[in-house]
Parts: structure tokens; sequence; C-alpha cells
């Protein structure tokens, strides 16, 4: 298990009108091995191998300010792994939102990579995301620290794989 994040991002809100994405990402999964742009944990840069991101690999996709309050993520598959690949979506950290808890797949669990089209929400019971509020009737979770939304891939072979990926929400403080 690896935890890779993207070169030269920091914690900031990017400018987006309002009926906008607070985030949104491409992720193109061939253009990252052949072109690099990920550091490691010490931010040191790193490469992918030809078979991309390993079973359990973290990609820390956005970097998110203390003060935002996330409502719910997305992602829409453009190009088909052409093997099973599924990805989950949540925090890896237990103490940056409010609810002081850990959960890879609190906003997304089981996301296919390997089907064309949008998914939304597709959260575990425990989740953190949408109208779960881990049994709080909360919708969404305030980040109280700077932290991350963090991808972890679950299948081994994710070379082919070319997805958008976005998080709603806004800045509360």
């Amino acid at each position: 298990m690896a935890t890779f994040a993207f070169k030269k991002r920091g914690y900031t809100m990017p400018y987006h009108v309002h009926t906008d994405a607070a985030f949104k990402a491409t992720i193109d999964l061939p253009a990252l091995i052949l072109n690099g742009g990920l550091v490691n944990s010490s931010g040191v840069d790193t490469s992918l191998p030809a078979t991309g991101f390993a079973a359990n690999d973290i990609l820390q996709v956005f970097s998110v300010p203390a003060g935002f309050w996330l409502h719910a993520v997305g992602v829409r598959v453009k190009t088909v792994e052409g093997a099973a690949c599924t990805l989950d979506i949540g925090n890896v950290s237990a103490t940056q939102t409010h609810v002081l808890g850990a959960n890879a797949d609190g906003y997304q669990g089981t996301c296919n990579l390997n089907a064309l089209g949008t998914q939304i929400a597709l959260v575990a019971d425990d989740g953190l995301g949408r109208n779960t509020g881990a049994g709080l009737g909360l919708a969404g979770v305030v980040f109280v620290t700077d932290g991350t939304i963090d991808i972890t891939f679950n299948s081994a072979d994710t070379n082919a794989a070319i997805f958008d990926v976005w998080a709603i929400g806004w800045k509360c403080w």
C-alpha cells in the first residue's frame, strides 16, 4: 500500500461558480503512468508502474481546507478499465472531519471503473456521505482541519481507466 498525491497541490478552494462542483478532476491513468505528476507521502516525485495503482493504494485526490462542508462526491467513467476494477472514496484520516472517524469508503463505496456511466454516493451503511452523517442525521461532513478526500483502489491492475471525480459542498468558515 502506498499513498500518492498530485504534485504542487495545497489546501485551498479553487475558484468556481456556484453551480459548479467545488472540487473536480479528471483522473487519466494512462497519462499518469506516462507523464507522472504524483508525489509520495514525503513529497518526493513518484512514478506509477505500467500496471498503474496497486490494490490498497491511496490517491489523495483533493486537498480540502478546514471549514469545507462536503455534501457528496461522484464519479463519471469515460474510459473503462477493461478488467474488474473498483475504488472507494472517503477519508483515511480520523481527525479531519467533525465526526472524528476514518472511513475509506465513507463517501463512495465500490465504484466500478469497468462500467461507463456516472456513480454518485454509493455509500456504505456506516458512510460519512450524503444523508448518512455517520448516524448523526446530518447531510455530509465538515472538515475541522485541513484534510484530503482519498481514493482507495481496490484492484491491482489500474492502467487504462479515465474518469472524472468531483466533490460538491462549500466553505462554511
